[in-house]
């Protein structure tokens, strides 16, 4: 469903001087998969309908109608790193906590508050990626990077902005002896264990799209593998005689085909799976061969052409006829279409 709907709005934003018909696989299963010769007799042009039997529909009608009769695709695993654009189908928790230590906020000095101001011996340092040795003591500090681990026995860390070096050794290379200028408080820049994600916190919702944030949330909790709905393959099928490949040469009373080529395109835009029909003659033996054998690998099928009010305007007529479909409108009040 979810799928479905990313698919019509693309087609809500996207709309083209054609008429486009969506099947999706409900009646895959029922129908004769070997049938090949129509029923329809497209010989009998006097009798074609005068008016079109459809009542002209809103696109948000139309969009309602589909979504209220498509069906959910099944699921799969998908490695975190090639799932952007997908849906999840579950929620998802964290594995791990962020930070997963007591993570330093400012660059300066992890200290003890009950020390309070005053001069402090330096006793190391502790950077992003290291795990300090040890456990702070009274009357001592330790210089730390932002992001760094706070040391055992430190509660507090004083920015380096509000110290002043007292005492140095080997030329600058090593501090020995800082002041403290500011009375630090118990918890001062320091992110406590967990203060940002805990473990087994849900950070996405199922039915969510993955975009570059999520990833990368994920990415944080250590969460690899997502459960994420099936993306629907979609056909792309042209019909009509006049139709030619864009890469021959006109002829008269011919054309290239553009609709099938900008519709492949904007499909794959918007991350879908595509496959190129071709384009069927307009011929109801013709048209039933390209569909029987697309329904075999499509979830979905997208036309173009053939379901106007031409003696030529086959495909409504195939499906109804030939393939049992049910066509819930015909008509939608938008344009260009």
């Amino acid at each position: 469903m979810i799928m479905v709907t990313t698919l019509l709005e693309f087609m809500k934003d996207n709309s083209m001087d054609i008429i486009m018909v969506i099947i999706q696989h409900m009646f895959v299963h029922t129908m004769n998969m070997h049938m090949e010769v129509s029923k329809v007799d497209a010989t009998k042009v006097a009798y074609r309908a005068r008016e079109s039997p459809y009542p002209l529909i809103t696109v948000d009608e139309a969009l309602k109608i589909v979504l209220d009769h498509a069906n959910q695709l099944g699921t799969e695993q998908v490695n975190f790193r090639k799932s952007l654009g997908r849906f999840l189908a579950e929620d998802v928790y964290a594995h791990d906590p962020l930070p997963p230590f007591p993570a330093s906020i400012k660059d300066g000095y992890a200290v003890i508050a009950a020390d309070g101001s005053g001069n402090r011996l330096v006793a190391g340092d502790s950077t992003a990626g290291s795990v300090p040795v040890g456990e702070l003591v009274p009357g001592y500090c330790v210089r730390i990077n932002t992001g760094a681990p706070v040391p055992k026995g430190a509660d507090a860390v004083v920015q380096v902005e509000d110290t002043v070096l007292i005492k140095e050794a080997d030329d600058g290379k090593t501090e020995v002896e800082i002041k403290i200028m500011s009375e630090p408080k118990l918890g001062q820049d320091i992110r406590p264990i967990g203060s940002d994600i805990k473990t087994g916190e849900k950070v996405l919702c199922a039915g969510q799209k993955l975009g570059p944030s999520e990833l990368g949330l994920l990415a944080t909790v250590g969460v690899t593998q997502v459960l994420c709905y099936k993306l629907p393959v979609i056909g792309v099928m042209s019909t009509g005689n006049e139709l030619l490949e864009p890469d021959e040469p006109l002829k008269d009373g011919l054309i290239r085909d553009s609709n099938r080529t900008t519709l492949i395109a904007q499909l794959i835009d918007h991350g879908f799976p595509v496959m190129d029909l071709g384009v069927a003659q307009d011929s109801p033996d013709a048209i039933l061969k390209l569909f029987t054998s697309s329904l075999k690998k499509c979830d979905v099928i997208v036309t173009t052409g053939g379901v106007s009010m031409g003696d030529k305007d086959l495909l409504k007529g195939v499906l109804e006829t030939d393939l049992k479909a049910k066509i819930h409108f015909g008509r939608v009040f938008m344009k260009p279409g």
